[in-house]
């Protein structure tokens, strides 16, 4: 992942365009299992069908995006408050209930608070709770769910890995508003 994020600082891709995901370069890579073999082999893996399946409550599951977010030390990189669906092809449809959506954060680095750690908004309590999981953790959330990061003010880099699998095929939903976007994304059912 860290290789990922070096090639685009190094080679000035952000703002640049591809071929996959989105249409443009950002400090993150989506879709990075495109690039990467082991990436969608792991991304497609039993384990996490198994998971997945269970999380959304149906077998009937898809594929829809993976995306790589390396922090590096002391990088002006945040995520203001916002859900993952919000960000989706149609986030009132999300709302609705009309699909269903999670993200599995494979955690690369060890969250501190100075690290730009996730904190994510307690539905219950509707206080920001910030989990400081360990290398190889596992954060699952909801597509609704409200969440943020700080910058890294650490001296090491702050890596996860984000696989979002969800109910529906998002490559044929209406979009909100309309665009075609989305069809650079995976729309695959995952079967194993």
């Amino acid at each position: 992942c860290y290789n990922f994020k070096k090639e685009i600082i190094d080679n000035d891709l952000i703002g640049k365009s591809k071929n996959f995901g989105l249409p443009t370069y950002w400090r993150g890579l989506e879709m990075a299992s495109t690039q990467s073999p082991i990436l969608f082999q792991y991304y497609t893996s039993k384990k996490m069908y198994d998971m997945a399946t269970q999380l959304l409550g149906t077998k009937d599951i898809y594929i829809f995006n993976d995306q790589i977010v390396v922090k590096l030390p002391k990088e002006d990189f945040q995520f203001d408050v916002h859900t993952d669906n919000q960000f989706g092809p149609n986030n009132q449809l999300a709302l609705e209930g009309g699909f269903k959506t999670i993200t599995c954060c494979l955690v690369l680095d060890d969250f501190t608070p100075e690290n730009g750690p996730i904190s994510i908004l307690n539905k219950k309590t509707r206080d920001w709770d910030i989990p400081l999981p360990k290398k190889s953790s596992l954060i699952v959330w909801d597509g609704n769910t409200p969440h943020r990061s700080n910058k890294n003010d650490s001296e090491h880099e702050r890596s996860v890995w984000l696989c979002v699998y969800s109910t529906h095929d998002l490559t044929k939903m209406p979009t909100n508003p309309l665009t075609d976007e989305f069809l650079k994304f995976y729309g695959e059912k995952f079967i194993i």
